[in-house]
């Protein structure tokens, strides 16, 4: 038992009871999460929907309470049209004749017709009146253009303020160039549509303008305007006890404030300059252009996160916009309180639910302790547990199934231990004493040690077999081995001589060809002399030609000098003639022609005689050519000869090379055979020592193998080593089945 709890403590392990509680833990915390994922956002969802519908009712509100303010002074001004138009339709209040001219208007002191003066009288009524009983107006105005009113009045403009409302009369504003090109004039003249203006302070008052245009006959002919004071939206709701970061806002049609609850700085301006992203005013821009009430988020001016919420304004033909705005975190804080709330309660829950889970599988498992213990002694090696098996459940079925794995276990240990002492003693015939113990996948176990058991005895039996058979090889081993060490001996002498007489043969091969190489060198060199020798004799025959050449020219020089002597002996002879036609006076000149016919005679002798030494010369110079040629053409020979010799002397002394290399090549191959022939005769030697010792090893191996008690069948083994029948194991056994 000591054992077992020191491997418990040494390997650590996590009980069922904390796995169990631990799935069932994160089953809990999934389950609880999803449910409250689930109910967070289905409680913040209608939340969200309830808070989101309240602003949206509010911004409603508030547009409806800026509507009524407008749709009052349209309905002052629509009542006014309505009597113009309709005067206009009698004909007679525009251009009255001259006869109809009776009364002074009110305002200008100039005579008018009684149609213009009634309608006069109408308007200034009218604009008296609802500026008394519409403490959202602040003025009313009637702007006409040059004599569209009445002929005698170029510019008819009136304006009456609370202080003319209260003494009900009428002021002329002033003329037509000082209000054709304001704000609320040119732009209902050229639309002929209703017109607000952008909010303007005027006097400390902030305002807008709303203009309605007087069109007859598609014909514009002035405008009638309304100041309302923005200062009234504040009747609007702007603020809330439940949130604090409520405010509300009015917007024009193109987003122009024209009133903020939060910062009157903001009022007008465009809404796209109080935010941070342009992008949120293109949600704004987006969501307006469906023309219903709408919402978005939004970071305004400062970074901060809000929600909007828009309702629209018909505002003749155009939507105005009724803003309420709230920031995000006031618009969420009822959800973030509600999913605290939920994630408090799941938390409480689920630590509940946990702590009975653990406590229950605590109990319900504690009796698995012990069957944890056994197992952990019977890992160790211990077989002797002590298991509580009270319990009628799966645990109490599993600690007695653990007693009785303990008990077989041991029995077949104790039957193995027996078997394979027996066997190591040399006894193969033991038997098992627990055969039943051996039961399912056990029975392989008793099937191997009877195996094991066969195996050997057949093996032990083999090696009694082959050590007979050994030893007889063994001595037929080692006879050979003793004629082959005798023949080797012999083999390795013969080679020796052998190899002698090849040596000698490779010097004398050796020298021929060292002499041949000599042989082919002088060759070379008297085929190098002769070569010379014929140059020389090439340039002698030269050098004959030229003298032969210089005879020639020579003869032609000396065939001139006779030719002079020729000439000079006729001119000398023609000399004499005339010296003696000329008498005394010629004597002098026939001395000389005497001299010099004597002279020319011995020019022409010895030009003969040198004739006769070149001739003579020319004939010994061609015979010596002669003589030169044909000692070329033998020197010729002779070098072609030499050539053909030094050809067949190096060719001998390749030859010779070739042959004392193939005999230094035999040598070598001589050495090695008479070196393997030596190793032969060694290792013959030793193999007749081995297999006089193998014959020794196996007459041991047999006295040992005979101390063994072998079954009677088995397997038995050939005369060569192999089995000569297979034996069935069954007949190694029993009836039973047993050894």
């Amino acid at each position: 038992m000591r054992i077992g709890k020191g491997n418990m403590q040494q390997n650590k392990y996590r009980k069922i009871s904390e796995k169990i509680a631990i799935v069932i833990t994160a089953a809990l915390l999934m389950v609880f999460s999803v449910l409250s994922i689930v109910t967070v956002r289905l409680s913040g969802q209608a939340t969200s929907i309830a808070v989101r519908s309240e602003l949206t009712n509010l911004a409603h509100a508030n547009g409806n309470q800026v509507q009524a303010i407008l749709d009052s002074a349209s309905e002052q001004a629509s009542a006014m049209l309505d009597y113009i138009v309709t005067s206009y339709d009698q004909g007679t209040a525009v251009i009255s004749s001259p006869e109809n001219v009776k009364v002074k208007s009110a305002a200008y002191h100039t005579e008018m017709s009684d149609l213009s003066i009634e309608v006069e009288n109408y308007l200034i009524n009218s604009m008296c009146s609802a500026v008394v009983t519409d403490e959202d107006i602040i003025g009313f105005g009637i702007f006409f253009e040059p004599r569209k009113f009445d002929e005698n009045i170029q510019d008819y403009a009136l304006y009456v303020n609370r202080e003319d409302a209260a003494n009900k009369t009428a002021k002329p504003f002033g003329p037509y160039s000082d209000y054709s090109g304001r704000e609320y004039y040119k732009p209902a003249k050229e639309s002929k549509k209703p017109y607000f203006t952008k909010p303007y302070e005027h006097q400390g008052t902030t305002m807008i303008t709303a203009v309605y245009p007087v069109v007859y006959k598609d014909e514009f002919r002035g405008v009638i305007v309304a100041d309302i004071d923005v200062g009234h939206f504040s009747k609007i709701t702007t603020s809330s006890e439940e949130y604090k970061t409520l405010y509300v806002s009015i917007f024009t049609d193109d987003f122009i404030t024209a009133y903020d609850s939060g910062s009157a700085d903001s009022i007008g301006r465009n809404l796209s300059e109080l935010l941070k992203d342009p992008e949120d005013m293109k949600k704004i821009t987006n969501g307006a252009a469906e023309g219903k009430a709408f919402s978005c988020t939004t970071v305004r001016e400062g970074g901060h996160k809000v929600s909007r919420f828009f309702y629209p304004i018909d505002v003749e033909g155009t939507h105005w916009w009724a803003e309420t705005v709230l920031d995000t975190s006031d618009l969420n804080k009822d959800i973030t309180i509600l999913t605290a709330a939920i994630v408090v309660v799941s938390v409480l829950s689920l630590v509940a639910v946990v702590a009975v889970v653990i406590i229950v599988l605590r109990r319900a498992l504690r009796p698995i302790n012990g069957v944890v213990s056994a197992a952990s002694e019977i890992a160790s090696g211990n077989l002797s547990i002590q298991v509580d098996t009270k319990s009628n459940d799966e645990i109490g079925v599993l600690s007695r199934t653990f007693l009785e794995m303990a008990e077989n276990l041991k029995a077949i240990i104790q039957d193995i231990k027996h078997l394979l002492g027996e066997m190591s003693q040399g006894n193969f015939r033991a038997d098992t004493k627990y055969e039943e113990k051996y039961i399912g996948d056990y029975q392989e176990i008793l099937t191997a040690m009877r195996t094991i058991n066969r195996n050997l005895s057949n093996t032990l039996m083999e090696i009694n077999t082959a050590s007979d058979q050994v030893s007889a090889g063994a001595e037929q081993v080692s006879g050979s081995a003793q004629t082959l060490s005798q023949g080797a001996a012999e083999q390795a002498s013969s080679v020796e001589e052998l190899t002698a007489t090849i040596a000698e043969i490779s010097d004398r091969i050796k020298n021929n060809a060292d002499n041949a190489k000599q042989a082919s060198r002088l060759s070379g060199e008297a085929g190098g002399e002769v070569v010379e020798s014929n140059h020389h004799m090439q340039q002698l025959m030269t050098a004959m030609e030229e003298i032969t050449e210089t005879s020639r020219e020579i003869g032609k020089i000396i065939k001139t000098i006779d030719d002079i002597a020729f000439q000079t002996n006729i001119l000398a002879l023609n000399a004499a003639v005339e010296a003696a036609r000329a008498g005394e006076a010629g004597k002098g000149f026939s001395v000389v022609a005497d001299e010099v016919r004597s002279l020319a005679g011995k020019s022409a002798e010895a030009a003969k005689t040198t004739t006769a030494l070149i001739e003579s010369t020319v004939v010994a110079i061609q015979n010596g050519r002669k003589l030169a040629d044909q000692a070329a053409g033998s020197l010729n020979t002779v070098v072609d000869t030499s050539k053909s010799v030094d050809e067949k002397v190096r060719q001998i002394a390749k030859v010779s090379e070739e042959e004392s290399y193939a005999v230094t090549q035999i040598a070598a191959g001589l050495e090695q055979i008479s070196a393997v022939v030596q190793t032969n005769s060694a290792t013959s030697e030793e193999s007749a020592a081995a297999s006089e010792e193998l014959s020794g090893q196996a007459q041991m191996l047999k006295s040992l193998v005979n101390r063994f008690k072998l079954k009677d069948g088995g397997e038995r083994v050939g005369v060569h080593g192999t089995l000569s029948s297979p034996v069935d194991p069954r007949r190694d056994c029993g009836a039973d089945g047993k050894y």
